[in-house]
């Protein structure tokens, strides 16, 4: 286990960067860019500010937006949403871009959200969720004009927006979940206030929302009222920085100290006794994809195991850390690190297909 110097120095960092210093000028930022797959071509960000398209198969460059060497988009935390023949990304610098994936022209002017854009865009019919800063933007995907005034909330926005059952919920830096209604935007719900910030999106299952937080406690509440499902939350030794995920039998949360714990959902008891130790801190996941769960530390270890025990099933070594989404599709795990390596994994055994460096 990782030494408490090393660990006070890298949550300095974090809090750092969650009290607004990573936008200074003299500490540059890097983004942690996640892909999206669509068909036989990957999306991602890479940190030199370009959006890339490339082949799924051999991991080929097929384009990069912009095209001129001297321009570039901003520091990208997600991943882009591709609708048809659209795709659109918000930046850390608070851009919205909207582009035709087959002619790679702009279908409007970008959207200037004036707050950092750190969650992917999310899609309401014909409508774009966007959170950028501590407001909560709704765009018209065809013009990228808002479509109403932005809700504000209290606190940055890095959690959601998350739809389900015609409720938007999104969670805070400043200690809030909240719950609107999807067509008026009124609170369902007080919102709910925990004791440090929440920075992962909400997890919505039957009605329940699962959502950890910087109080190293991970919150089941009641989608209809905002209450407490749990008797009490449950409580980890660390904070939690990633989001959950669920099967028919659990769900399975990781805390930034390297713990990953199967919970009950009724209770919030663990149902493996003892956590599963991943070796460092979690970088990224659990994901749930083709009968194995998978998660990644911020040294590059990605890891998979069985659901029901916890029982390991493989390991592969990336090149640097995983801090962006592990993204399934077809059989393959792809990720980037922070290296900006493009890593294809298959996710039946952990073997490589392929790596392609993105350069800086």
């Amino acid at each position: 286990m990782p030494s408490l110097p090393k660990w006070l120095f890298a949550l300095s960092l974090v809090a750092l960067a969650l009290l607004g210093f990573a936008g200074c000028s003299s500490n540059p930022k890097q983004g942690w860019p996640s892909p999206a797959v669509v068909g036989d071509t990957i999306y991602v960000g890479s940190r030199s500010g370009k959006l890339m398209a490339l082949d799924r198969a051999q991991g080929s460059v097929r384009w990069r937006y912009p095209a001129e060497a001297d321009k570039r988009l901003g520091f990208i935390y997600s991943a882009p949403l591709v609708v048809e023949h659209a795709l659109y990304l918000g930046t850390y610098e608070g851009k919205v871009y909207a582009l035709d994936v087959d002619s790679h022209e702009q279908l409007w002017e970008p959207f200037n959200a004036g707050g950092r854009i750190v969650s992917q865009p999310v899609l309401q019919g014909e409508t774009l969720l966007v959170a950028a800063g501590n407001r909560l933007f709704a765009l018209s995907r065809k013009t990228g004009r808002p479509l109403r005034e932005p809700f504000v909330a209290e606190g940055d926005i890095w959690a959601g927006p998350v739809l389900n059952r015609g409720t938007i919920y999104f969670a805070t830096l400043g200690h809030k979940v909240y719950a609107l209604d999807g067509e008026t935007w009124a609170l369902r719900w007080a919102p709910f206030t925990a004791q440090g910030a929440f920075v992962t999106d909400p997890l919505v299952v039957d009605n329940t929302v699962y959502v950890g937080a910087f109080d190293s406690k991970f919150y089941a509440l009641d989608g209809a009222t905002g209450q407490l499902r749990w008797p009490q939350p449950f409580a980890a030794d660390a904070w939690f920085w990633s989001p959950a995920v669920a099967n028919e039998k659990a769900v399975y949360v990781a805390s930034i100290d390297g713990k990953l714990y199967a919970l009950d959902y009724k209770t919030g008891a663990n149902r493996w006794g003892q956590p599963y130790f991943a070796g460092g801190p979690v970088g990224t996941g659990p994901i749930l994809a083709d009968g194995h769960l998978i998660l990644s530390t911020d040294k590059g270890r990605v890891q998979a195991l069985e659901p029901s025990q916890g029982t390991p099933l493989w390991e592969y070594e990336a090149e640097a850390g995983v801090l962006g989404a592990l993204e399934p599709s077809e059989g393959t795990l792809y990720f980037m690190d922070q290296e900006q390596n493009l890593h294809a994994v298959r996710i039946d055994s952990g073997r490589r297909v392929w790596r392609v460096p993105l350069g800086q």
